[in-house]
């Protein structure tokens, strides 16, 4: 008896260091992953008036996006940009529209089309 519990707490621990390496190499193995697949996208940046508001990205591929970690200073409603980045499946928003795109390079290609947003004149 005292032996089973002399050894209890050796189990235990290893159960739990092999749970940790294993975790950590699951997120080493993502993060490789999201590295690789990096996308480039042409589209329009659309201002929405819903849920408070919100930029939309629609893909001259004819997908929708949400983009994260756009910098403010192109969040204009009607320009035309090329961005570079990669799609996050893991990431839900309450937008709902499309699909989260991660922004890793912007490129402005047209703000001839930039007008204001819905609400203001």
């Amino acid at each position: 008896m005292k032996a089973s519990l002399f050894v209890m707490p050796f189990m235990l621990l290893s159960v739990g260091a092999c749970s940790q390496q294993y975790s950590q190499a699951e997120t080493k193995t993502q993060e490789q992953t999201m590295q690789t697949n990096s996308e480039e996208i042409t589209g329009t940046l659309l201002y929405k008036d819903l849920e408070g508001g919100f930029y939309g990205f629609d893909g001259d591929n004819g997908n929708k996006y949400t983009l994260r970690n756009l910098a403010p200073e192109y969040k204009k409603n009607g320009i035309k940009l090329h961005v570079r980045g990669r799609i996050r499946e893991d990431i839900m928003t309450f937008t709902q529209y499309g699909s989260v795109f991660e922004v890793e390079d912007v490129k402005v290609l047209d703000e001839s089309g930039v007008k204001a947003k819905n609400n203001e004149y």
